[in-house]
């Protein structure tokens, strides 16, 4: 659920450098040394139609991905829907499909207010009754909806998160853009700077282009390994299914509530079965045989050898010191981690088919409290 933070980019930069020549050993006039250079004349590889940025490509689509059937490019100022219902103001970011901008709905707004970890687990839960699989459940594709901005103006709105910044694209031949391609891309906004007052509770679940029947599943999940479940990673036989949801929607709990990931900053995969091994205990001896690096990080008992055991209940109080500045209602009591660390235990079972179902999760005494303490 964190949004990226970055700075705001000035887009004054933009065009604004120039390199010195070389000097021969001639006579030159002042004027002769130097030779001003647009960024178009030094530049990041061309795509396949000949265009390329000018400007700090971080953050930003590949330009690439604009053609035809491709992304559709979209500009600051553009209005969306009929009858140019939505005005383009910011950018929010982009995925492996499309884009996806800050709009000013032009005739209505609709705040509503939900318990955002409960509404995950009830959007599950209405999806497996359907008999669909989500395949890539994570809060990267959970939107927070916003409220009260329609009572900022677009001025005070983007003095809250920051002018946009525009990477404007070239081409090598010096010809028009093609028409497929938009005149530049745009940066990002950091909506972390609007703070909780322009926030609800309300998500919208996002992204189901990985989505199957139950009775379909694909070969592959494209879900990072921090959500993936033990027999997907270890590559088990017919590994996919309803149940890797389930793992994911507990990992996805997790980090709503803690705002922090479950398995946080671990990007090797034997790291990560070592971590899960300690928070939920040793795995049965099918998952066990099949960890080639058990023996890097356990005895044979499945003790730990580190100098230091971690554990769930201790991941739960360390991540919440860490954020405890931030927040004072981010810090977890004894009461709540319990409650959390059973809600966990009952979705990441190493037995896929004994995990609790996501009807059983939204049901849990966890959402209860965390309604009446925060």
């Amino acid at each position: 659920m964190l949004a990226q933070i970055r700075s705001p980019f000035l887009e004054a930069s933009h065009g604004s450098t120039s390199n010195i020549a070389p000097i021969a050993h001639e006579k030159f006039s002042d004027e002769a040394l130097f030779e001003p250079l647009s960024t178009c004349d030094l530049h990041a590889p061309a795509t396949t139609h000949g265009t390329f940025l000018d400007g700090d490509d971080e953050g930003l689509e590949s330009l690439q991905e604009y053609e035809e059937y491709g992304y559709h490019p979209i500009h600051l100022g553009d209005t969306l829907g009929t009858p140019n219902r939505y005005r383009v103001i910011h950018k929010l970011g982009h995925g492996g499909f499309g884009t996806v901008w800050l709009c000013r709905d032009l005739q209505h707004s609709r705040p509503v207010l939900r318990g955002m970890a409960h509404q995950a687990a009830l959007a599950m839960s209405f999806l497996h009754k359907q008999g669909i699989c989500h395949g890539d459940f994570r809060p990267s594709n959970i939107l927070v909806k916003l409220a009260n901005l329609d009572q900022l103006s677009e001025d005070e709105l983007i003095s809250r998160i920051g002018k946009p910044y525009k990477a404007y694209v070239c081409t090598e031949s010096g010809e028009d853009i093609p028409a497929f391609q938009p005149r530049y891309l745009t940066a990002p906004a950091d909506m972390t700077c609007l703070g909780s007052e322009y926030l609800t509770d309300q998500i919208c679940v996002i992204d189901l282009d990985g989505a199957y029947h139950v009775s379909s599943p694909p070969p592959n999940l494209g879900i990072p390994q921090p959500y993936q479940p033990p027999e997907l990673l270890l590559e088990l036989e017919n590994p996919i299914s309803m149940a890797c949801d389930l793992w994911a929607l507990g990992c996805t709990l997790f980090e709503i509530r803690q705002q922090i990931p479950l398995f946080y900053m671990i990007d090797d995969k034997d790291e990560l079965l070592a971590e899960m091994f300690q928070f939920f205990g040793k795995p049965p001896q099918t998952l066990w045989d099949k960890w080639g690096a058990r023996q890097d990080y356990f005895d044979k008992d499945g003790t730990w050898l580190g100098d230091q055991e971690f554990s769930l209940e201790l991941a739960i109080s360390n991540r919440s010191e860490d954020i405890a500045t931030l927040q004072e209602n981010m810090i977890t009591s004894k009461a709540e981690s319990a409650l959390i660390v059973d809600l966990l235990h009952k979705l990441c079972r190493y037995q896929p088919e004994g995990r609790a179902s996501a009807t059983e999760a939204s049901n849990h005494e966890w959402f209860k409290f965390k309604m009446n303490v925060i």
